[in-house]
Formats: structure tokens, C-alpha cells, sequence
């Protein structure tokens, strides 16, 4: 009874943080206008559903599920749907292997499909959890027959606020770099950055939420480079 209503709980305080997050991005839309003809900047919220869980021996299953919603246009912008397979050999590495389905929903209804594989390093410093984390990515594009080829790598930093540990604040920031040219619109080279900044809640030890502000910026070929103002808001849960 007590975690049923722990989770009760933490799906209120959820939505109480999404209208929070819906009214910064209200604010952001109205400053979100391009600022010069070298910058296109609009607000976006992103909503992300993690549920993770032990397959067999130290093998896991992942399974990441993303809605991304364009509040200047006021509609669905984007959907990702990522699993994957997750080896634990030791304490601190994991390594997996999974693919993403990237649907854009726009005027073109395009699915992007990509194919995965990442290692990831985790280490408790005094109780501050720091990530390094790095993907190559395998992009099949629509409308183009060459593979685009990514990396990316995210360095995060998790540090807890209370004795409990239950509250944290996070730190993490991603740098993606194209190592080919598969099509015009991508060129080879720095792709996007993304910073985040905001607060962890651990409602139970399986049930986490995260929730603050991210920052994007991606150099576009065939268009003025993109920053995005994001209040992002996530679920994790591990069975």
C-alpha cells in the first residue's frame, strides 16, 4: 500500500510539473523568434518513458520511448521509440546494442531507422554518480542510399542533495559529430550539442523522475543552424 501510493504520488507531482514546464515553455515561445538570419531558435517539450529489467543473468532489457512536441507550432514534431540489449560484465561497464525508429511527423511523415551500439562507464565518486557515455550510430535515412555514421558522446554528473539520496541535481552534456556526409543536408563533422541542467527524484528504488531545461544547437546544411529551448520531463522504471 505504501508504494502504490508512493507512485500515486509521484504521477501528481508529474503533472504538476509538466504545467509548470508547459508555462516556461510559453515563455520561451515568445522569445524563441529567429534572432538573426544565422540562428533559428524554438521551444520544444520533450516527454521520455525509460522502463528497464533483468532478462537473464547479466543481461537487461532498455527501452526508451521519447514524444517531442514543436509549442511554436502546437503539434506532435517527433516520436522516438529506442530498445536495446544491455551486458553488465562488470560493476561499472555496461555495453548495448539496440535500434531507434525516428518518426518526423510533420508535412513529410518520414521514419528515420537507425542501428546502435554504446559503451558506458559509471563510477560513485563520494556519492556523485559521473557517466561517460559514447553511441556510434548506424543512420538509415529515408530518401538516401548511403549510411549516415555517428558518434556521440555524454559526459553526466548526478549529485545528490539530501542524506537519503532520494533528491539530486544533474549535470550532462552531449556532443554529436557526423563522420560521413550520407546526404546534402548532412555535412561530416560537429552535428549538435545538448546541455541539460536539472532535478532528480528517486520516489522509490525503482521509480525515478527527472525533470529541468534542455539546450540544443544543431548546424543545419540547407538552413540557418537550429537552438531549441526545451523543459523536459522523464520516467525511469527498472523491474
Amino acid at each position: 500500500m505504501k508504494r502504490v501510493s508512493s507512485v500515486l504520488a509521484s504521477f501528481v507531482f508529474v503533472a504538476a510539473m509538466g504545467v509548470g514546464c508547459l508555462a516556461y515553455a510559453e515563455e520561451m515561445i515568445e522569445v524563441s523568434a529567429p534572432s538573426s538570419t544565422n540562428m533559428d531558435q524554438k521551444a520544444q517539450q520533450w516527454s521520455v518513458l525509460v522502463l528497464q529489467g533483468k532478462i537473464l543473468g547479466n543481461v537487461r532489457g532498455y527501452l526508451e520511448v521519447q514524444t517531442r512536441f514543436d509549442l511554436n507550432e502546437g503539434n506532435l514534431d517527433r516520436v522516438v521509440i529506442r530498445p536495446a540489449l544491455v551486458w553488465k560484465p562488470g560493476s561499472e561497464i555496461s555495453l548495448w546494442a539496440g535500434y531507434a525508429a525516428v518518426g518526423s511527423l510533420g508535412d513529410s511523415g518520414s521514419w528515420e531507422h537507425r542501428l546502435w551500439q554504446q559503451i558506458q562507464h559509471e563510477k560513485d565518486f563520494g556519492g556523485v554518480i559521473v557517466v561517460n557515455r559514447t553511441r556510434f550510430e548506424e543512420r538509415f535515412l529515408p530518401g538516401d542510399d548511403q549510411v549516415g555514421l555517428r558518434i556521440r558522446h555524454m559526459l553526466r554528473a548526478v549529485i545528490p542533495i539530501n542524506d537519503k539520496r532520494t533528491w539530486a541535481v544533474v549535470f550532462s552534456d552531449e556532443v554529436f559529430f557526423n563522420l560521413n556526409s550520407p546526404s546534402a543536408a548532412i555535412a561530416a563533422g560537429f552535428d549538435q550539442n545538448r546541455a541539460f541542467a536539472g532535478i532528480s527524484w528517486s520516489v522509490t528504488p525503482e521509480l525515478r523522475l527527472e525533470w529541468g531545461y534542455m539546450n540544443t544547437y544543431a548546424v543545419r546544411v540547407d538552413a540557418a543552424d537550429r537552438m531549441n529551448h526545451i523543459p523536459l520531463l522523464m520516467l525511469n522504471y527498472v523491474f
